[in-house]
């Protein structure tokens, strides 16, 4: 699985166990939101403005709502903006940007998580259109500990969604951000269920005197 990258954000052995068990409910509907994301990108992949042509109709794609770009960051809700606070926070670089920079003025995991907290999101979503990274902000190392997901492959390349795919969809998509009853987004419950599973492979791993975040 060379198409995600997990810094120590969520349980690699719950993210694998997600992907097979969403496989199934996610066939039905995943289909038709890969090719309208493929479309966007084959149509306004060379376009000059990427942020306006691309990021924001995929966003509008998978459910978020929004008001539109300020620089480049996009507040983005589940509700009605006019009537409830973002749920997440998205900030937007070039494609042939690096995400993982932490050079001066170019630390744009900072950038992120800094315009989540400015509009009281707890998560923070970071992308080139390709690259795609989640934080959350009261994690211990908010900056430094995130999950990736890499489309480009996807998009470019295959001709159906791909495990790559339905992994962005399943965390980059409105639905995980819905507020539950009990108060809680549906993110904020699947990392209490990641955290369980990697509190459960530390203790299984201790037998050996290893603990990994896995």
């Amino acid at each position: 699985m060379n198409f995600f990258e997990n810094h120590y954000l969520f349980s690699e052995t719950y993210i694998k166990e997600y992907i097979t068990t969403q496989k199934k409910t996610a066939e039905q509907s995943i289909g038709s939101l890969y090719t309208i994301v493929k479309d966007w990108h084959d149509d306004e992949g060379s376009a000059s403005n990427w942020l306006t042509n691309y990021i924001l109709p995929v966003m509008d794609t998978v459910g978020f709502k929004h008001t539109g770009a300020t620089e480049n960051t996009v507040a983005l809700y589940t509700d009605s903006p006019a009537t409830s606070e973002p749920v997440a926070v998205l900030y937007v670089i070039d494609k042939g940007l690096d995400l993982n920079s932490k050079r001066k003025g170019k630390y744009y995991a900072y950038k992120a998580v800094s315009a989540a907290k400015e509009h009281g999101a707890d998560w923070a979503m970071l992308t080139n259109g390709y690259r795609w990274q989640i934080y959350q902000v009261k994690n211990v190392c908010p900056f430094e500990n995130y999950l990736e997901v890499d489309i480009e492959d996807s998009i470019k390349n295959s001709q159906s969604p791909d495990e790559a795919f339905l992994l962005f969809q399943l965390f980059f998509s409105a639905k995980t951000y819905y507020r539950e009853e009990s108060g809680e987004l549906t993110i904020e419950k699947l990392k209490g269920k990641s955290d369980a599973k990697a509190e459960q492979v530390a203790v299984q791993t201790l037998n050996i005197g290893v603990i990994v975040y896995s």
